[in-house]
């Protein structure tokens, strides 16, 4: 008997609405919206744009559309093999806080990191993730660069990685998709 009085209630309730109450939103004609990030100052590096010294390498992949710095499989554990590292300086405007972001491809789950680090500074390890994709990795921090020259050196922790690009923004809340430009 509840049960039969419950639908019936209901049938009330939904039969009472007009053509008038309903919503008259035409879902064909809702335009694709593009959202773009607005931040004041980013920065898109190639990895290879560093100063890149051995153990890691330059490698073009995709038909040589793509060029990437790579550690290649076993130069961490080889003792006779430089230690890998890529420089890069800046010349900053002004004074700002901002985020890196890598993008960057593993080849396992045991080589999936890198450290960075910043001119008398301890090294801050980036990655140590699972995606084996190409994928955007983000450093572990805000940074506060001061105007003027800026460097910073990413070092080999774990081999078999590849490195595409470095982005630097102070838009904190932007994520970069894809290649950026």
């Amino acid at each position: 008997m509840i049960k039969h009085l419950s639908l019936l209630l209901c049938m009330l309730l939904f039969s009472s609405c007009s053509d008038k109450d309903k919503d008259d939103t035409d879902l064909d004609n809702i335009k694709d919206v593009k959202v773009e990030h607005s931040s004041s100052w980013t920065l898109v590096l190639e990895a290879e744009s560093g100063d890149v010294r051995p153990s890691f390498e330059t490698l073009k992949l995709e038909g040589d559309s793509l060029q990437v710095i790579h550690l290649p499989l076993g130069v961490v554990k080889d003792k006779n093999k430089a230690k890998g590292i890529a420089s890069y300086k800046l010349d900053l405007d002004d004074d700002r806080e901002v985020n890196f972001w890598f993008r960057v491809k593993w080849n396992g789950t045991c080589a999936n990191s890198f450290n960075l680090r910043f001119t008398g500074e301890p090294a801050k390890v980036i990655g140590d993730d699972d995606s084996l994709e190409w994928h955007w990795v983000r450093g572990p921090q805000d940074y506060n660069l001061s105007k003027g020259e800026f460097k910073f050196d990413i070092e080999q922790r774990e081999d078999d990685i590849m490195i595409d690009q470095i982005y630097l923004t102070d838009n904190k809340t932007f994520v970069p998709q894809g290649i950026e430009k």
